[in-house]
C-alpha cells in the first residue's frame, strides 16, 4: 500500500480501506466488494455500486478485481478468492455435520455455536482450522468440552479411511454471565469485526442478544452492527441467566481440573511441535478458567495488532 495512502489526513474513509487491504493483503486475499461496504464508516460509499465510481478516482490506492478489493500489486487475489469461498462451503457444512451428529448429545447445554475466524470471512487458506465459539448455560462447560474432545476424536478415527476430519479449534467457549461480560466490554476493531461476522449456526436470537449489549460495537462498525442486530429487540426480554440442571453442573465441576490439566498439557505439547514447523504463527495460548476455554494463536494477535496500526504504519 502506498504510504501516500496514510498519510492523507482527516479522511477516515482513504484510512480504512488502507487498514482493510492491508490486513488482507497480509494473508494473500482480497475483500469483497460487499464486506468493504459494511466494514466501512458511515461516511463512506454506501453501496457496492458507488464503491466501484469511488474505487475509480482512487486508482492509486485500491483495485477492484471481479467483486475483490486489493491494494496496488497484489496479484493472484481474484483465482485465490474463489478457491477459499468453495473451502470455506466445505467446512460450514462440516460445522453443520458436527453439530447434528458427534455433538448431538451435548448439544442441549449450547444456547449459541457460531463459526468463526478466516471460514466465517469465507477466506480460510489449507492450513486454517475450523473455529468454533460455543456459548453454554450456567455450569455446563466442564461436561460441554468432555464430551466434545471425545466425540470429535471419536469421529477422527471413524474417518480415518476416508474424508479426513478438518482440524477444528473450539477457540473460545464461555458460560452466558461469562460472554454477558465479555461481549459488554470495548474489545478494538478486529472482536468487534469478528463478533459480527460470525456464522451462528444455533442460537441466532440469543446471539444477537448479547450483541445488543456491546453497544462499542456500532461506533467501529456501524453498518455491519446495524445489519446483524436489527432484530436484537426481540432477544433483550429472554431470561438473562440459564442454567445447566443440577446434576450437569455437578458433573461438570467434577470434570473441570481434569480437563483443564488435559488442555493445558495438550497445548505444551503442540506448541513444542509447532515451533518446530515453518508456520509458528499458528502456536497459541491455552486460558482455562470457571466458565471460560479459550485458545489464542500468535496468528491472531498480530492480526489484533495490524488492525490497530496508527495510518502512519500501513505502507
Amino acid at each position: 500500500m502506498p504510504t501516500g495512502l496514510a498519510q492523507i489526513p482527516g479522511d477516515p474513509v482513504l484510512r480504512r480501506v488502507a487498514l482493510l487491504t492491508h490486513v488482507a493483503a497480509s494473508r494473500g486475499d482480497g475483500l469483497s466488494l460487499e464486506e468493504a461496504v459494511e466494514l466501512l464508516p458511515e461516511s463512506a460509499p454506501a453501496t457496492p455500486e458507488e464503491f466501484r465510481r469511488w474505487a475509480a478516482e482512487h486508482e492509486d490506492d485500491v483495485r477492484i478485481l471481479g467483486d475483490v478489493i486489493s491494494s496496488p500489486g497484489l496479484t493472484g487475489v481474484l483465482s485465490e478468492r474463489l478457491v477459499r469461498g468453495r473451502r470455506s462451503g466445505d467446512l460450514m457444512e462440516e460445522a453443520r455435520y458436527l453439530l447434528e451428529g458427534p455433538l448431538a448429545p451435548v448439544r442441549s447445554l449450547a444456547l449459541v455455536v457460531a463459526v468463526t475466524g478466516s471460514v466465517a470471512y469465507r477466506s480460510p487458506r489449507p492450513q486454517d482450522d475450523l473455529d468454533l465459539l460455543v456459548i453454554v448455560k450456567r455450569g455446563s462447560l466442564g461436561l460441554f468440552l468432555f464430551w466434545s474432545y471425545l466425540a470429535l476424536r471419536r469421529e477422527g478415527r471413524k474417518r480415518r479411511n476416508s474424508r479426513a476430519l478438518p482440524p477444528v479449534c473450539m477457540n473460545l467457549v464461555l458460560d452466558k454471565p461469562h460472554a454477558e461480560s465479555l461481549f459488554a466490554t470495548p474489545s478494538g476493531l478486529l472482536v468487534a469485526r469478528e463478533a459480527l461476522t460470525a456464522v451462528v449456526i444455533q442460537g441466532a436470537e440469543e446471539y444477537r442478544g448479547l450483541l445488543s449489549k456491546a453497544a462499542w460495537m456500532r461506533g467501529l462498525l456501524p453498518r455491519l452492527y446495524q445489519r446483524v442486530v436489527d432484530k436484537a429487540e426481540e432477544a433483550r426480554d429472554r431470561p438473562k441467566d440459564v442454567s445447566a440442571p443440577v446434576l450437569v453442573r455437578a458433573a461438570s465441576a467434577l470434570l473441570f481440573l481434569p480437563l483443564a490439566a488435559y488442555l493445558q498439557f495438550v497445548g505444551l505439547w503442540r506448541n513444542h511441535s509447532l515451533r518446530s514447523e515453518v508456520g509458528k504463527e499458528r502456536v497459541f495460548r491455552t486460558l482455562v478458567a470457571p466458565g471460560r476455554v479459550q485458545f489464542t494463536s500468535i496468528a491472531f494477535d498480530r492480526l489484533r495488532d495490524a488492525y490497530e496500526l496508527r495510518p502512519t504504519e500501513i505502507s
